[in-house]
């Protein structure tokens, strides 16, 4: 018997099995109609939303003759766009901002100004850069106020994968939410998974929780700890940590967003990283991780948690080729009595889930 086809013995449901055959297919052959099949025949969201490899040059291109142009946005997603317009040659002009704290200051060599204060009638391109529609319309309702022509406006999210992130790790036909919940957000990034969760328990009428919310990169930790600042009766413990094995230091690549990633290479930065089990000894519920390619060894040391408690997982499984095969006999050899189902969330070869109920 292969080594997939044994997962595929473990897996519960029709659908997990096809969306695991076709990610072997695609991690074997490279061919995106493997991906592309998933999407059609389980996220009918996505029908009227292609993707294709490469569709995220296609933004500079449509900029390659424009002399001025804005980013309205000057988060983690502008500062990818102003990366990768500057390494083709392309500069914009500034970032337009709503937050009227960043007014004056800089961000990758462009300054960050008040919309209000731009000329747009000498702007060739304006390029929105948030995710969510309703702040995307938002801006654009405020552009076209500003006298800023409709042709002009180029949304980052149309040249990008599309996630269903509203769902993302939340499968609630798989998972139930109790009272008393304690939940592991590894990779918290800017705890937008530890809110929806808060969010998720709102809905189940389940009152009291625990969050432990893990976050290896020290820029995206700040931004996490700002958050809490501004939030009250709110049970979170923050760690400026990564998870793995053992607790030890390791080298990494900070990148101050989602791309931050444990790094077999000698890097100028190291982080602490740390055993679950060497940080929680008490109840843990449900442990979702998405830490780019390090989910093994964190699962690894989480062992003692997940045979003691039996959370609820929800694991990326998509970061290495090996992680198909390794991750759920891992998890499904150390208890046996776990349901594994897979589940798929973007139109892209991204955002591919292991759950373990």
């Amino acid at each position: 018997m292969k080594n997939t086809d044994k997962i595929l013995s473990y897996l519960e449901d029709e659908q997990s099995k096809f969306i695991y055959q076709k990610r072997v297919e695609y991690n074997e052959t490279g061919n995106f109609d493997a991906i592309k099949a998933i999407v059609a025949r389980y996220l009918p969201e996505f029908r009227n939303k292609p993707y294709y490899p490469g569709m995220e040059a296609e933004l500079p291109k449509r900029l390659e003759d424009k002399r001025n142009i804005v980013i309205f946005g000057s988060g983690m997603n502008g500062k990818g766009i102003a990366r990768s317009l500057k390494t083709r040659g392309i500069m914009p002009v500034c970032y337009a901002d709503n937050a009227r704290d960043k007014w004056g200051t800089w961000v990758e060599g462009l300054e960050v100004r008040n919309p209000l204060e731009i000329d747009f009638k000498e702007v060739d391109a304006v390029v929105v850069t948030p995710f969510k529609n309703e702040i995307v319309e938002a801006m654009h309702k405020q552009l076209l106020e500003l006298g800023v022509k409709e042709e002009i406006l180029l949304n980052y999210k149309d040249f990008s994968a599309a996630v269903l992130e509203h769902k993302l790790y939340f499968e609630l036909d798989l998972m139930q939410f109790c009272e008393n919940e304690v939940f592991v957000d590894a990779g918290a990034l800017n705890l937008e998974t530890s809110l929806r969760f808060m969010e998720e328990c709102k809905k189940s009428h389940v009152q009291h929780y625990q969050i432990h919310a893990f976050e290896p990169d020290c820029i995206s930790y700040d931004k996490c700890k700002n958050m809490l600042t501004n939030m009250t009766n709110v049970d979170i413990q923050l760690y400026n940590a990564g998870l793995w094995s053992e607790d030890t230091t390791l080298y990494f690549a900070e990148t101050g967003n989602a791309a931050s990633r444990i790094s077999t290479e000698q890097t100028g930065t190291s982080i602490k990283a740390v055993a679950l089990d060497n940080c929680i000894s008490d109840l843990v519920t449900f442990i979702k991780m998405d830490i780019e390619g390090a989910e093994l060894e964190a699962l690894k040391g989480s062992k003692e948690i997940l045979k003691s408690y039996r959370p609820k997982l929800a694991i990326s499984l998509y970061h290495k080729k090996e992680d198909l095969v390794e991750l759920p006999a891992y998890i499904k050899e150390l208890v046996p009595e776990y349901k594994l189902y897979v589940r798929h969330y973007s139109n892209a070869s991204i955002e591919t889930v292991l759950y373990a109920v």
